[in-house]
């Protein structure tokens, strides 16, 4: 009797240890993701409410879909929040990010960056790519008049707070170094 209590008794304190330790390791992120960006200052052009962010050197300008074009010279990148979606994927905004110098971020789209590149795709009529978890996609000007896309998730594919601004700052980063690391995205 005395055994068979001694080995209920390690069940459970076994039981409880590894509770605890898969508890805190779902509750803790990687620390490389979870690295502030920690750059040069970068100006982003916001349609929309801005991000709650941990970088003090990145600051939001609120611009309008009309004034991308015009603003685009004094700024990094764009953002465009999930409220503007829609509207932001009317073809003549599909032509001004064609000729944008600086990365357009579409935040929380379930259409990827599709609707925003072909002109005859409304957004509604995109395919739906939520399934690839992504919390951003980027339409970004490469070299020679091609466009390219950058794509960011979060970590785990959990939403909590600390790894959406950890999504923000591999953006940021992005921005600032022109490209993204792949293993990182």
């Amino acid at each position: 009797m005395k055994s068979t209590m001694k080995v209920a008794g390690m069940f459970i304190l076994f039981a409880l240890l590894a509770y605890v330790i898969v508890s805190y390791s779902l509750n803790t992120t990687n620390s490389s993701h979870n690295k502030p960006y920690d750059g040069r200052d970068l100006h982003i052009g916001m349609v929309g409410e801005a991000p709650v962010v941990r970088e003090k050197q990145v600051s939001f300008h609120k611009i309008n879909l009309e004034q991308m074009k015009e603003e685009s010279s004094r700024l990094d990148a764009i953002f465009i929040s999930k409220e503007f979606l829609l509207k932001a994927a009317a073809p003549a905004f599909a032509k001004v990010y064609k000729e944008l110098e600086i990365p357009v971020f579409f935040l929380q789209s379930e259409r990827s960056y599709i609707p925003f590149f072909y002109e005859e795709l409304s957004y509604e009529d995109a395919p739906d790519t939520s399934v690839d978890l992504s919390y951003a996609t980027a339409l970004v000007p490469q070299q020679g008049n091609e466009m390219g896309y950058w794509q960011f998730g979060v970590y785990n594919d959990r939403r909590s707070k600390s790894n959406i601004q950890s999504a923000y700052s591999k953006m940021f980063e992005a921005i600032d170094q022109g490209s993204i690391d792949d293993g990182e995205k």
